[in-house]
């Protein structure tokens, strides 16, 4: 639900198993599995389809009762069992729910040729943090060419989260973002609060496209309204 999806922004953290869930061809599957949770580890596969939590039947449910039925407690113990396709065969896993931190900047890196490269899929809580040690690493680099920020596909998320970013490429007192209201009250703007992390002769190409909406439609625009970043 959204607001299961708003808290998951908010607290970045719940007891789950890291792994994204969806109905196709009148199954429950698994979409996607995080690097690094617990089922992840086990070995769940992307393509798994989920036959049983403890010993409720998936088949009929909503994915929204069967997340219900996965999440609990941090610590406490689920058994799934799974079908897999590719080898026609019944699985069963008893995972330990961990604190799965959604991590919402999956990877940064430098090239060989000095260029380095973050991807954001979208702006929840711990994305300014993680986006700020990345920055750190780059200044380690020898010679730092140029960065690329990714928000492709990232329908956006938390406005703190956006400015924060943003203010991490501004020099102190420059004006990020206007928001006006139709009473004049409701005028607010935000202005960066800290010095740049990363110089400003250093270049910075954001990339989008049709999916890259809301705070990434304000990061985009205002690096590029600052003439701080080619879109």
């Amino acid at each position: 639900s959204s607001k299961d999806n708003m808290d998951i922004l908010r607290k970045g953290k719940y007891g789950g198993v890291g792994f994204s869930v969806g109905i196709r061809k009148r199954k429950l599957t698994v979409l996607s599995v995080m690097e690094e949770s617990p089922s992840y580890s086990e070995g769940i596969f992307v393509g798994d389809q989920i036959i049983r939590v403890d010993s409720v039947d998936t088949k009929g449910l909503s994915v929204k009762e069967a997340i219900k039925l996965i999440k609990g407690e941090v610590g406490t113990p689920v058994e799934l069992t799974v079908f897999r396709p590719s080898i026609r065969k019944n699985i069963n896993f008893n995972l330990t729910r961990g604190n799965i931190r959604v991590k919402h900047v999956p990877y940064w890196g430098v090239d060989e040729n000095g260029v380095g490269y973050i991807r954001i899929t979208k702006f929840s809580r711990n994305v300014a943090k993680d986006f700020k040690d990345a920055l750190e690493e780059f200044k380690k680099t020898d010679q730092l060419n140029g960065i690329i920020i990714d928000l492709r596909k990232n329908s956006g998320g938390l406005l703190s989260s956006a400015t924060r970013i943003v203010d991490y490429f501004t020099e102190r007192g420059e004006i990020i973002l206007k928001s006006k209201g139709k009473k004049s009250g409701s005028n607010r703007e935000w202005k960066s609060r800290l010095k740049p992390i990363i110089s400003n002769d250093i270049p910075l190409v954001v990339l989008i496209d049709k999916n890259s909406a809301s705070a990434s439609e304000i990061v985009s625009g205002a690096l590029q309204d600052l003439d701080r970043a080619v879109i």
